[in-house]
Parts: structure tokens; C-alpha cells; sequence
């Protein structure tokens, strides 16, 4: 809001504390773990919202929706970029912003290989005037665990924009295990055809679904696996993650995922992407030198990253590879596994 990319009209809703749950040992009870709260506010926004209102910030005439980069030629002084279906133009500087399968890096790092994390994750919407019952039952999102993964369940202001309750979004996502040599058989689509690292919403192979929810089925508490089974429309995203050793090369530079890509277990996609942007804006204004002022911010995004890669990698194989079967264990054990897991919180346990 502070550098107008957005303003107070964004729906959002403020996460302040989450609750953790599993499903009960030999019943089909949910059992609740704890509360915690944490030290710092988190947003939930829908991503087409955010898109909406950072859209309006690029004047029409300058965004030229039809057109297809289909080669980036950088040179000291100067980018062109090659257009399709034909013509090209030459800019001072090119920002790419094209995700984590950029073409952008792969010019600046070309050995900076996607390196697929052995996860998927399982993701539906449901409409909360669809619900029976809030399955969040007032608290502000809930996390699931289970023995090698866990999931979150929250909401988002609903497509009006509205973020009044009963016209929201109700978002579920389950981290699934899935070794490399597997990954294609779950990364087909509905209509046969073989996706190469996601499958979009609503278009999950139906024997695919089928094989999560079978999988979901003994992990998850029957009300939370019921929701699952409700949602028509379901997406799965294979999970990666890349270091590129530099965010610029001439007058070509990467924000957000086209540089690094961090499991996403640090909640920082969007934030990662605006400081990288907000950052880059700052160093440029009034520089005399653009190359050297490009040097130290590629430098200073990469020091970020490296601060930010141990965090994620230490979630991913806590909350992943390492979770317990946190249905099988003792209140006492579940409390201190929590209380380790979760240091910084203020938390409320069973029993104390």
C-alpha cells in the first residue's frame, strides 16, 4: 500500500493465530493438537484479486496482452526482445517476471536446473455457501498433520470481491509424497495428455483423484476428507526449487520465482516478488550506472535467498519427510513435538 501497488479496497483477511489438528488413533474424530499464536500478522488475498488491482497499475496502451516472447537477446547497453507472431522490441533494461520455469534464467544462469522436491501438492476451492459447517469452527486457518505431510485449510475472499463470511472461498492443500520415477502418472490431465509439472484446476485426471483421495483417506479426519471429496475442481502442483547463482546479467534481471524458488513452506511467493521489484526500483532511481547498481542488487536479492533457503528446507523435511504419525502419539509427546516445531509461538496445548 506504502509504494501504491495496492490499496485498502484489496479484499483480505488477517491470520493472526492457527490451529493444529489430526485425525484421532482408531476413531473419526478429529483431534485437536493446539492453538498458536504468532508473532506477526499474516494476509490471505485471492490471487486474482491481487492480479486485478496490480493490473490497474500498467496503463493499456503499455500492456500488450497478445504477445508472446519467444527469445530475449541480452547485450551490454541494451535487451531486444523477439516477439511472436513476429517484430521485436529494444528496451534499456528487461525485468523478467515469468515464474519459475523463466526463460529469463535460463539467459542469466543457464545451469540453475528446477530440482523437483519429491512433493505434489493437492489443491481445491469450495464454496463456503457450499459447506454443511465451518470446518475451520472459528479459528483463523487450520493445519493438518499426518504421518509424511500435512495440509492447510483457510479461506480467501470469495471472486465478487466479497470477504464477507458465507460469500468466501474455502481453499484446502495436501502435501503428498511422490517419488520422481511416479511424478508423470500423477501429472495427467482429463484428457489423457501428459502435463509437465502441474495439472490446472478442474482438470485432475479422474483416476488420478481417485488414487489421492484413497491415499487422503486414512489420513485426514473424515469431516476434513469429506470436503475433499465435495470439491469438483481440484489443480496438483509438483513442487521445486532452484538457486540461480545471479539475478542479472547485462541489462537482464529476474524477480520472484523466475529467480530462486524455495519450497513453499515459507509463505513468502508474493512477498519475495514485491521486494524484489520494490528493491530493484530504488537502486535504479537517479543511478549513474546502471550495469554497477544491477551487480550490487543481484548481490543483495541472492543474500536474501540464502537467508531464506535453510528456513524452507528445514520446513519441507520437519513438516514433510520427517512428520510424525501424530495421530499414534501421547498428548505429551504431540506437545513437545509442537512446542519444538513451532518455537516462536505462543501456543495452547491439550493439558496445559
Amino acid at each position: 500500500m506504502a509504494r501504491g501497488l495496492i490499496d485498502e479496497t484489496l479484499p483480505a483477511f488477517r491470520i493472526d493465530s492457527l490451529r493444529f489438528v489430526t485425525r484421532g488413533s482408531g476413531t473419526s474424530q478429529q483431534r485437536w493438537l493446539g492453538d498458536a499464536q504468532g508473532q506477526s500478522s499474516v494476509m490471505l488475498v485471492n490471487w486474482a484479486h491481487l492480479y486485478q488491482w496490480l493490473r490497474r497499475g500498467v496503463p493499456d496502451e503499455l500492456y500488450r496482452s497478445a504477445s508472446t516472447v519467444e527469445l530475449i537477446d541480452a547485450r551490454p547497453g541494451s535487451t531486444t526482445l523477439h516477439l511472436g507472431p513476429g517484430g521485436s522490441l529494444d528496451f534499456d533494461l528487461v525485468v523478467c517476471a515469468d515464474g519459475y520455469r523463466s526463460i529469463g534464467r535460463r539467459l542469466i544462469d543457464p545451469d540453475a536446473a528446477l530440482h523437483y522436491r519429491g512433493i505434489v501438492s493437492w489443491r481445491g476451492l469450495l464454496h463456503e455457501s457450499d459447506l454443511r459447517a465451518d470446518p475451520l469452527d472459528g479459528c483463523d486457518l487450520l493445519r493438518v498433520g499426518y504421518q509424511g505431510g500435512h495440509g492447510v485449510l483457510y479461506y480467501i475472499p470469495g471472486s465478487g470481491p466479497s470477504a464477507e463470511p458465507g460469500k468466501r472461498l474455502l481453499k484446502w492443500g495436501y502435501n503428498l509424497q511422490v517419488p520422481e520415477d511416479a511424478l508423470s502418472s500423477v501429472l495427467v490431465d482429463d484428457q489423457e495428455r501428459q502435463q509437465s509439472r502441474s495439472v490446472s484446476f478442474g482438470r485432475v485426471h479422474p483416476q488420478v483423484r481417485a488414487a489421492l483421495e484413497s491415499r487422503l483417506a486414512d489420513l485426514l479426519p473424515p469431516p476434513l476428507f469429506e470436503l475433499v471429496r465435495q470439491s469438483s475442481k481440484s489443480a496438483i502442483q509438483a513442487i521445486y526449487s532452484v538457486a540461480p547463482r545471479s539475478y542479472a546479467r547485462h541489462r537482464l534481471c529476474l524477480v520472484g520465482d523466475a529467480g530462486a524458488v524455495f519450497p513453499p513452506f515459507t509463505s513468502s511467493g508474493v512477498l519475495k516478488a514485491v521486494a524484489n521489484a520494490t528493491s530493484l526500483a530504488d537502486a535504479l532511481v537517479g543511478a549513474p550506472a546502471v550495469d554497477d547498481v544491477l551487480r550490487r542488487w543481484s548481490q543483495a536479492q541472492l543474500q536474501v535467498a540464502g537467508q531464506v533457503v535453510p528456513f524452507a528446507e528445514y520446513a519441507e523435511r520437519s513438516q514433510v519427510f520427517e512428520m510424525p504419525d501424530l495421530a499414534a502419539m501421547p498428548t505429551a509427546a504431540t506437545n513437545d513435538w509442537l512446542a519444538s516445531a513451532y518455537s516462536g509461538f505462543v501456543l495452547t496445548l491439550p493439558g496445559v
